[in-house]
């Protein structure tokens, strides 16, 4: 079984909730509390259906790597060596973790609950080379006829009519992409 439990907002003053003590209680009690993806509450559920949960999402988002973390820094520090990037390989060093933090949110918007997998690279030399990677990519612009930058530009293609005129055709995967797109609009514009 699992129960979501929503944010509320009331308007008379209360105390600070001892969340601490919650949490405690209810990991004493076998449950798992996550947060929820898109309503800002939480999930709580037994152990077992969090793990169970966990374990499908990681499944279907990630292939399993034999790569050494320690062996993969050490390649990234000699490219980067190579490519005179000082300050960037300085930084790499200094990073501590080697790993990225995975994090779950519970999907209430989807039947069972299914968990998202969130990932963290704070504080990984992960992090430094991306951050770099993500300045220096930003300054490109790209000529992609197929970039689609936000879920509403879809919705207003079609309400314009733009991809009716298109003699081919065209598919999307809508498995995660249906719940991010205004539905209403989207209804409006293909009917």
């Amino acid at each position: 079984m699992v129960d979501c439990l929503l944010r509320t907002v009331s308007d008379k003053p209360h105390k600070k909730l001892p969340f601490r003590k919650i949490v405690k209680c209810l990991k004493d009690e076998g449950l798992s509390i996550v947060e929820v993806d898109k309503e800002g509450g939480f999930v709580v559920m037994p152990l077992g259906i969090f793990y169970a949960k966990a374990n499908e999402a990681i499944q279907k988002n990630f292939k399993p790597s034999q790569d050494i973390p320690k062996k993969q820094k050490a390649v990234v520090l000699r490219l980067l060596k190579n490519r005179n990037l000082e300050q960037l390989q300085k930084a790499v060093t200094k990073a501590k973790k080697s790993y990225l933090d995975v994090f779950f949110a519970g999907k209430t918007h989807k039947p069972e609950c299914p968990l998202r997998v969130n990932i963290s690279e704070r504080g990984t030399w992960k992090n430094e080379v991306s951050t770099y990677l993500q300045r220096i990519l930003t300054k490109l612009i790209l000529q992609d006829p197929f970039l689609v930058r936000s879920s509403t530009d879809i919705v207003q293609a079609l309400a314009e009519g733009q991809l009716a005129s298109v003699n081919n055709g065209f598919s999307m995967d809508v498995q995660d992409l249906f719940y991010s797109v205004p539905q209403q609009g989207l209804f409006r514009a293909v009917r």
